[in-house]
């Protein structure tokens, strides 16, 4: 406890010290950081309520907060089992160092049970065989073996909790409470017996290989493998672990404990992940690696649960509140120095790899408002459909008052809306505003918000401040104290996918500038030298501002510094060029860049340029791209690289002629034989 203490205070002197230097972020950011380093090297703090943190007032609110329900483990007979939820409080358990992992009470009581059909050596080898590693595998029958194990447990789970009430005896003040009675499977295979509630012999072997660890270790493994989002496969673990907990007959092993923290891991269910850690490490485990992938430690895995946790931000982010309005998952600092702590006790080095899927949690929630720009609206257009009664015929209305014809096989595939066919528009909004777009606000640059003086400073001065965006303060402080020794750590070097991951950070959430900055003065400094990666994070990060001017610059100095071109290029490409309207240009820039480099977009990237030009009318430039999409389909790759990209493309059902057909009937065009070779 000592050496963590003081291994926490050295890393946060480092952290001010480094925070005097011209790259290092504000102080008061480092006395945020040690008062998190405080916290993480606090016995077991991150098992207290105060640090509970809702990830958004939605259900996923319980994915990472700490509440009052506590699974024990107790040495009975010399064994160590799970035990129902108990009412004592969470510093209670702390102090008797009982205490294995936190959750909640929210998972719905379970449903009483009648007479139902029991076969537990059947539910035990379906269950191993859903565990086992297949490179395919049915959902549907891995579904299906945990629910059959759920159900045999919950009538486990019944028949003990009734045995339990009918063997307590009562006590007559109601200050006095009831002595612990303990219930035997032999009790219940006698019950059984005399009530006839399962019809078939079950012996107390199946019983016992029902309740093992290794059997409760293949239902979690099987959980992961149902194909469940997150939010789903976060309520099924918390519902497992808790008829697991509530049986109370499973002695909890070091295999099972490193199997709850991988599934707690892929459930986001930080809170749990971290105080599994904190268990195995009170309890001397070793640190184990995963046997389907020897590269992950149980480490990586609770920092897995931090980038599960933050799906959900990135899918619903309210880009339009600021980031003291955002989930504290925005910030992830505290539960990466409680990891750190976790290591330097077990004597596990901090490696430049691990370092790096920490510093991936900062990127792993999305972007902000300020590195986004809604472009364009896609709008129901029935106005523009006319239909004449005398000749039947229907035609559209273009912009231009051109009147178009549409064809009545056409006029069948389109879309209905409120009982009337409908033509599906773009409708382009206004540009971002100039202190989005670098290339804008490079000669003028902008004001602080709080300057009354009206004095104008460089946009990347502005992304410096602290008030810009403090997870990406955080993200930096976090980088640098890296280099210093965290939480104890050796000092070490940050590579090449580091500063990736920092651009990539910086980009998500809108530095644009301070991207650059780190690309053009940073790495030059570490000697390192950018790579495919680093210019496809800053021409994602550019296409969604809409700056082609600069990303053309880009893409002129990738070629003349021989970085080589993927289709994550070509999609960046093009959805920056979409964005400012120019289809046609995204149409050429795709054929040339397979011209001159041979790469391909992505196949979603194709569907999307046939989508925008078609509702905007521009019938001639999708044909045009589906010309080049027939040029594909005749292609012959000259390496492995583009065989996997042409079968990729070709495995798309949405690519295929049938499926393109349809896509220019339902924006009312048509696509006949004709315009194939």
């Amino acid at each position: 406890m000592a050496s963590s203490t003081c291994a926490a205070v050295a890393a946060v002197r480092r952290l001010a010290a480094a925070s005097s230097r011209q790259d290092s972020l504000p102080s008061f950011m480092a006395t945020a950081r040690s008062r998190s380093l405080h916290c993480a090297c606090a016995r077991h703090s991150f098992l207290q309520p105060s640090t509970s943190v809702p990830l958004s007032t939605t259900s996923r609110q319980t994915n990472i907060s700490n509440a009052s329900t506590v699974l024990l483990v107790r040495t009975l007979s010399s064994s160590t089992v799970i035990e129902p939820p108990v009412t004592e409080t969470i510093s209670q358990v702390d102090a008797l160092h009982e205490n294995v992992y936190t959750g909640d009470d929210t998972v719905a009581a379970l449903e009483a049970l009648g007479s139902q059909k029991f076969d537990a050596k059947k539910c035990v080898k379906e269950i191993q065989e859903a565990a086992q590693w297949q490179a395919e595998w049915d959902p549907d029958v891995v579904r299906q073996a945990v629910s059959n194990y759920e159900h045999h447990m919950r009538i486990l789970h019944q028949t003990l909790s009734q045995l339990e009430r009918e063997k307590t005896p009562q006590v007559e003040s109601e200050l006095s409470s009831s002595p612990k009675v303990v219930v035997t499977l032999e009790d219940v295979i006698a019950d059984w017996q005399d009530t006839k509630l399962i019809e078939q012999d079950v012996t107390v072997q199946q019983l016992e290989d029902l309740v093992s660890p290794e059997t409760v270790e293949s239902a979690f493994r099987s959980a992961l493998r149902m194909n469940l989002d997150t939010s789903r496969l976060s309520v099924k673990v918390r519902e497992l672990e808790r008829l697991v907990g509530l049986v109370g007959k499973t002695p909890l092993t070091d295999p099972l404990s490193f199997s709850l923290l991988k599934a707690n891991g892929k459930a986001g269910n930080i809170g749990r992940a971290l105080a599994l850690l904190n268990m195995r490490k009170a309890r001397n485990y070793p640190p184990r690696k995963d046997q389907e992938y020897p590269s992950q430690n149980e480490f990586v895995h609770a920092i897995q649960s931090i980038e599960s946790a933050g799906l959900y931000l990135r899918k619903n982010r309210n880009v339009f509140a600021g980031d003291v309005h955002q989930p504290a998952i925005d910030n992830p600092t505290r539960w990466l120095d409680a990891i750190l702590v976790n290591m330097f006790e077990r004597n596990v080095q901090l490696t430049p790899w691990l370092a790096n899927r920490m510093l991936e949690t900062y990127a792993s929630t999305g972007r902000t408002g300020k590195a986004l720009h809604f472009f364009y609206d896609m709008k129901r257009d029935h106005k523009g459909i006319h239909h004449d009664p005398e000749t039947g015929q229907y035609s559209y209305i273009e912009d231009n008052d051109t009147e178009r014809p549409i064809r009545p096989e056409i006029m069948e595939q389109m879309p209905i809306y409120k009982k009337k066919r409908i033509k599906v528009r773009v409708q382009y909004n206004p540009p971002p505003p100039y202190h989005k777009v670098p290339s804008l606000v490079k000669d003028t640059g902008v004001m602080r918000p709080d300057d009354t003086a009206g004095k104008r400073i460089s946009k990347l001065d502005r992304e410096s401040d602290k008030d810009w965006s403090l997870p990406l303060t955080a993200a930096l402080v976090f980088a640098d104290s890296l280099t210093q020794g965290a939480c104890g750590h050796d000092p070490i070097s940050l590579n090449l996918q580091s500063y990736n991951v920092l651009i990539k950070a910086c980009c998500y959430r809108g530095a644009l500038w301070r991207a650059l900055h780190i690309l053009n003065k940073v790495l030059p400094r570490q000697n390192l030298e950018p790579n495919t990666t680093t210019y496809n994070i800053i021409l994602s990060g550019m296409a969604r501002v809409g700056d082609v001017d600069m990303m053309k610059e880009f893409l002129i100095t990738m070629t003349n510094k021989g970085v080589p071109l993927n289709m994550f290029t070509v999609q960046a490409m093009v959805e920056g060029m979409l964005n400012v309207g120019d289809i046609g240009g995204a149409v050429t820039m795709v054929q040339d860049l397979f011209n001159q480099h041979g790469v391909i977009p992505p196949p979603a990237t194709h569907f999307k340029i046939l989508e925008i030009a078609l509702a905007n009318c521009l019938v001639y430039e999708a044909k045009r791209h589906v010309y080049f999409l027939q040029q594909l389909w005749k292609w012959a790759p000259q390496n492995s690289r583009q065989e996997r990209q042409k079968e990729k493309m070709m495995k798309n059902p949405q690519l295929s002629r049938p499926s393109l057909k349809t896509l220019f009937g339902y924006f009312g065009e048509a696509l006949t034989e004709e315009d194939f070779f």
